[in-house]
């Protein structure tokens, strides 16, 4: 949902708590921090964008303004998520009980080669919602080969803000979703020309090779340096099983992915880079050097199998990280509160609970991730000048969450710890809401049996109706050529 947006419009957010920048700033608990970053407050709002935040800021001497009153509610910055595949939503429940690659053979390609532009559309407009149910106000987007720009116009829909693409794939056993240079360059150019800058620059176009095995060294090449592309951010998958790893060794001379995927000079600032769960010092420190930056996927590296991402390392090493919940197939949820949860826990797994901060995971699924995708100073918290990107949280929508934070306490080890969607009683972007909690019964009325039907559909053409569907867990013949993603 969208409201309307006129020249000069002006709003008065009151709020019982508000989230402030300096609680994002650094890592931290923001119990500690001074001032305190947690408290009653308002955000003032012209245009789309925030012009103060009291009572830190002064407020703004306005004769008049619509002022809309949550104060029994809070305040946060919008989610960013920095790994998501909306033409994924219908095949969740689909592939329980597989490895990545069983997974992509028996489930994902057969769909994602299936997907027609209605199954796409209904795909994403459930796949968008639930992402602003959830409190995302930004994604990153892999498409498929096909139909992106149905994509396009549910996100314009939506009021998301996002950057998209479809994938790239020219090898692989998958040769129905398969497509040559000048395939995707059709793709990739009526996709820019239609929708690059979109609604004041809400909608971008990111370059999607899908991984190294999808695509060969010739088209990566020829892509990511054509200076027509070169504005473009870079959305892969790398290094996120060990399988994979040794594939992309074989077939680049020994070169793992991160090596091979930041060997091109003009990759350099754009690349950013699904899961690396297998990655060595050495590759830290050229995503670092680089200037590349990772999404950190948790509940898909559990769910798969694939391992665990050492958090702590990528960050000690420089490199920029955001959290994604990668595709509603693979998750099952499109859901940022479990993927912070996952994402402390991981940490805590891995290097012991004192290491871990629940303001820098946070941070992570917001300013980080808009950090990630070159968004700092548009979105990420709630600081004068940015985008009015928000998140109206109310502390009574999850009782298993209850009781809040005192004021004296962390909000973000509440969050992190505690929090869950169905806090999220509105979602704003640019100043307008997207999401209202008051409305989703009667959102899903409208659209529960066209997205049921279309998702029988789908399956029945991939040949994976609940009839047909192998048993979890089976393992199917190995593919004889290159995998990939």
């Amino acid at each position: 949902m969208q409201e309307s947006r006129r020249k000069g419009h002006r709003v008065r957010l009151d709020a019982g708590a508000v989230l402030r920048p300096e609680a994002l700033s650094a890592s931290g608990s923001a119990a500690r921090k001074t001032p305190p970053v947690w408290g009653p407050g308002s955000v003032f709002l012209e245009d789309g964008r925030i012009v103060a935040v009291t009572p830190a800021d002064p407020a703004p001497a306005w004769p008049e303004s619509e002022v809309v009153d949550r104060r029994d509610c809070w305040i946060v910055p919008g989610f960013v998520q920095t790994h998501i595949h909306l033409c994924q939503t219908l095949f969740r429940g689909a592939a329980e009980g597989l490895t990545l690659f069983e997974w992509l053979e028996r489930v994902v390609w057969p769909c994602e080669a299936a997907l027609d532009a209605a199954s796409m559309e209904l795909s994403a407009v459930l796949g968008t919602h639930l992402l602003a149910s959830t409190g995302t106000t930004t994604l990153l987007d892999m498409g498929t080969t096909h139909h992106t720009d149905v994509i396009a116009r549910v996100v314009a829909r939506s009021g998301l803000r996002a950057f998209l693409g479809p994938a790239i794939m020219d090898r692989g056993p998958q040769h129905d979703l398969l497509r040559d240079e000048a395939s995707a360059r059709r793709e990739i150019d009526a996709l820019a020309s239609a929708w690059q800058g979109h609604d004041d620059g809400r909608i971008r176009i990111a370059l999607c090779p899908r991984f190294v095995p999808s695509v060969s060294d010739r088209l990566y090449e020829r892509l990511v340096e054509a200076p027509e592309y070169r504005d473009f951010l870079i959305h892969t998958h790398g290094s996120e099983t060990r399988e994979e790893v040794e594939q992309v060794r074989s077939l680049t001379g020994g070169r793992t992915p991160i090596e091979h995927l930041t060997a091109w000079d003009a990759a350099a600032g754009r690349l950013q880079i699904a899961h690396a769960v297998w990655v060595s010092d050495r590759d830290r420190a050229r995503l670092a050097d680089t200037g590349s930056s990772v999404c950190h996927c948790p509940s898909s590296n559990y769910k798969l199998g694939s391992g665990s991402c050492d958090l702590a390392a990528l960050q000690a090493a420089g490199v920029r990280v955001g959290l994604g919940a990668d595709g509603a197939a693979c998750n099952n949820r499109l859901d940022p509160w479990m993927e912070m949860r996952l994402a402390a826990f991981n940490q805590s797994a891995l290097r012991g609970p004192d290491t871990v901060d629940p303001a820098a995971i946070l941070r992570l699924a917001t300013l980080g991730g808009a950090e990630a995708l070159g968004l700092a100073d548009e979105t990420g918290s709630l600081a004068r000048g940015k985008s009015a990107d928000l998140v109206v949280l109310d502390p009574t929508g999850d009782p298993g969450a209850a009781p809040g934070p005192l004021p004296e306490e962390d909000p973000a080890a509440w969050m992190v710890y505690a929090g869950s969607a169905a806090l999220v009683r509105e979602t704003w972007v640019r100043g307008r809401p997207v999401f209202r909690r008051d409305e989703e019964s009667k959102w899903y009325a409208d659209q529960g049996a066209r997205i049921a039907e279309a998702r029988a559909g789908l399956l029945d053409r991939a040949g994976l109706s609940a009839k047909r569907r192998p048993p979890a867990g089976t393992v199917p013949k190995a593919a004889t050529s290159p995998r990939s993603r």
